[in-house]
């Protein structure tokens, strides 16, 4: 290496010095890492040029070479960033030294990137939960690219500690996401795929994890061949059943073959549903059937200890039978095969019934203490927000097939599912209507009255409901009006005044989606009157002032026309609305004007040109 111009002894000779550390490293790249970390104090931006540009050709060489390994380089860059960061953002430093220090930066940014990946990730996933909820239309893109994502893809059985949290960060990020995707929009079509994905990550996991502890204990294992030659003679251990202690026995001992308390201490149906049948099925499939019929063998034994303790007089017929009997204890081994055991429990029929200790006692249940209205009132309100959870949650039971439609007649308990509750709800609100209270004591007007305000309590939470996610309650909003209208119907038979609950929520529900709806909205604004039971003029009025905003006059006049086309007792009506959107709509003219010259061409007869001779006249006057 060429001497520094000009350059003191003591630049000499630590130039003199790095150079013998440089062959020594070429030599033992195991010791690179040792050798930066002392370097880096004497490369610094207060260093001579000449040592700062050894030093940044020194990092370079050391990040490229290829004997040393990854975790090496790992922990020397995350040493050696913050100097190779000042030797390019100084303004005046040496051309030589920047253009090192950039390669010794394109070389460690793998190294860099593994410790924000997971922040990364996490804030993104986090982030896009609310782009789905604002923009309904990128629902697929976003998540087929998380789906095409593995938070799993780089885990291995000896990464270190810091990259261990980091994958499990994303995983579990990754999870909570998709499985809110699935909670609300568990109709969609990708919902499948979603469960598929996350059925095949905790496969990953497990395989990830389960493999570490495997390879853990393989050094253990595999010692020595004599080691491994006894381990395949001895045989396996088989279960240690406790015999039963004396006295009253419960069915929870009778079943108990594991001598750990804790699994005792709590009850098995505190546990949610899912969660037992991920611990169940793999158990189930990887359990010995050896050690399965030991244990159906063993309790096997303990019933016929309890059934033979229980007989006051011994068996007539058998020998050997002493005093010594009542204390005996089986070794769970039983001689008789399973067939022998089942025969013997099925043959003893006679058996005798211990007399109860607790004498019959006539018992009545004290009644309750009655509510107060406002206790009674926030108990329901509790009990509606329930149902609406209930009726909006995924159906595990509809999935794979679709339930045929049974109308307004079906019955609202045919099954277990989320269409259960929410025709139970539904009809809690529409048939729930109270009537006039003329001629009735005060008491039931308060009753009435309360009634009443349950029930508007109730459309009121449902109508936010559907808010809150509409482009997804869309159906459950149609199915509340359809409700509704069927009950203002029946109403109107049996009343001199007709119920307008339909028409009042229809109009409600509405207006509520008048600030979220686009031009891109189309076939949203067509589903929304085709599958109302009902429009009026109220409505359509309503409909047409959507129209006002230039972006919305083409979904607002082709809803119309769908009413035209393929709802004949609305025809008209919506004729007369396209028409009012050609005369009075600015921006309205063109597309309303298409379809109503071939529905109504007296309209434009009526528009004629004024003649040359009407314009002479006119000028007359």
């Amino acid at each position: 290496m060429a001497q520094p111009v000009g350059g003191s002894v003591a630049v000499v000779e630590t130039l003199r010095n790095l150079e013998d550390a440089r062959k020594l490293v070429l030599a033992k790249p195991e010791l690179y890492t040792q050798i930066v970390i002392g370097v880096i104090p004497l490369i610094g931006a207060g260093a001579h040029l000449h040592l700062r540009r050894w030093g940044a050709e020194f990092l370079a060489e050391a990040f490229s070479h290829p004997l040393v390994s990854e975790q090496d380089k790992e922990s020397m860059a995350m040493a050696s960033l913050a100097i190779l960061a000042q030797m390019v953002e100084l303004p005046s430093e040496d051309g030589p030294v920047v253009k090192a220090a950039m390669q010794a930066l394109s070389s460690i940014y793998p190294f860099i990137f593994k410790h924000t990946e997971a922040m990364v990730v996490d804030a993104t996933l986090y982030s896009i939960n609310l782009i789905i909820r604002k923009r309904p239309n990128l629902y697929h893109k976003i998540i087929n690219a998380v789906l095409n994502f593995n938070p799993l893809h780089d885990a291995s059985a000896g990464m270190p500690v810091g990259r261990k949290f980091q994958i499990k960060s994303m995983e579990k990020t990754t999870k909570a996401f998709l499985i809110n995707m699935n909670k609300r929009n568990g109709h969609l079509p990708l919902a499948g795929r979603i469960q598929q994905y996350l059925e095949r990550l905790a496969i990953s996991h497990a395989e990830v994890y389960d493999e570490s502890k495997k390879r853990a204990a393989a050094p253990d294992l595999l010692r020595d061949d004599e080691h491994v030659k006894r381990a395949k003679t001895v045989p396996s251990k088989g279960l240690n059943i406790p015999p039963l202690l004396p006295g009253p026995t419960t069915l929870a001992q009778l079943f108990k073959i594991t001598s750990e308390e804790a699994l005792t201490s709590f009850h098995v149906e505190q546990l949610p549903l899912d969660m037992i049948i991920k611990i169940t099925l793999p158990v189930l499939y990887k359990i010995d059937q050896g050690l399965l019929n030991e244990a159906i063998n063993g309790i096997r034994s303990r019933l016929l200890v309890l059934e033979k303790n229980q007989m006051p007089i011994a068996p007539a017929g058998v020998s050997g039978v002493d005093d010594e009997d009542d204390e005996y204890e089986p070794d769970f081994q039983p001689s008789e095969d399973n067939e022998q055991i089942l025969n013997k429990l099925d043959s003893s029929t006679d058996r005798p019934r211990r007399p109860s200790d607790v004498a019959v006692v006539h018992f009545a249940i004290p009644k309750p203490v009655p509510l107060t209205p406002d206790e009674a009132r926030h108990l329901g309100e509790e009990r509606v927000r329930s149902l609406l959870e209930a009726a909006t949650k995924p159906d595990n039971l509809s999935l794979g097939a679709r339930r045929p439609k049974a109308g307004l007649h079906r019955l609202a308990g045919g099954n277990q599912g989320n269409d259960t509750w929410k025709t139970i709800v539904l009809r809690l609100i529409s048939r729930n209507s109270v009537e006039g209270t003329t001629g009735s004591s005060l008491a039931g007007s308060e009753i009435s009255s309360q009634k009443a305000g349950l029930t508007e309590f109730i459309r009121n939470a449902l109508y936010s409901h559907v808010m809150d996610d509409f482009r997804s309650r869309m159906i459950l909003a149609f199915d509340w009006l359809t409700e509704e209208w069927y009950n203002d119907r029946l109403r109107a038979t049996s009343q001199d005044e007709p119920l307008v609950n339909y028409e009042f929520w229809a109009l409600k529900v509405l207006n509520g989606i008048f600030q979220y709806v686009d031009g891109r909205d189309k076939a949203l604004l067509i589903r929304f009157l085709s599958e109302l039971p009902q429009v009026s003029e109220a409505l359509l009025s309503r409909f047409k002032d959507l129209a006002k905003d230039p972006e919305r006059v083409v979904p607002v006049v082709n809803a119309l026309y769908y009413l035209v086309l393929f709802r004949p007792p609305n025809k008209q009506m919506a004729l007369d609305a396209l028409e009012d959107l050609w005369r009075n709509f600015e921006g309205a003219g063109s597309a309303a004007g298409k379809l109503l010259k071939r529905y109504r061409p007296q309209l434009f007869e009526e528009i004629k040109p004024i003649s040359e001779e009407q314009v002479g006249s006119v000028a007359v006057v």
